[in-house]
């Protein structure tokens, strides 16, 4: 029995999804089954285009797109993120995405924190 790569780039969809449905639950509400799966597809397709070509660095890419928005790498905003894609290895650009967006998180929680004192 042969699997086809179009079975396992399915298979992968399905986990990613899956992922999203128990780690991401508000986003996945709000997208539903569907949007989940469309934005899924819509973020393995930016990650590839970035480089990221193995499973966990599509995953990583994924995870930081439904944190940080479909088109992080294009908002202007998002200076480290849109750095960090230009790092020359995909291990290189996953570590310095991840620590990007941890740093724009802890940005906008500092924000928020001070807009309520």
């Amino acid at each position: 029995m042969k699997i086809r790569q179009e079975q396992l780039d399915a298979f992968f969809v399905h986990d990613l999804v899956e992922h999203v449905r128990r780690y991401l639950p508000d986003q996945y509400r709000a997208l539903g089954e569907h949007g989940a799966r469309q934005a899924v597809e819509h973020g393995m397709g930016r990650a590839r285009s970035h480089g990221f070509l193995s499973n966990p660095g599509v995953r990583a890419y994924v995870q930081v797109m439904f944190v940080l928005g479909p088109d992080f790498d294009a908002d202007p905003e998002l200076d480290g993120a849109r750095q960090a894609l230009a790092e020359p290895t995909e291990i290189q650009r996953v570590r310095a995405l991840v620590a990007a967006a941890e740093s724009h998180l802890r940005d906008r929680l500092a924000q928020a924190e001070g807009r309520s004192h």
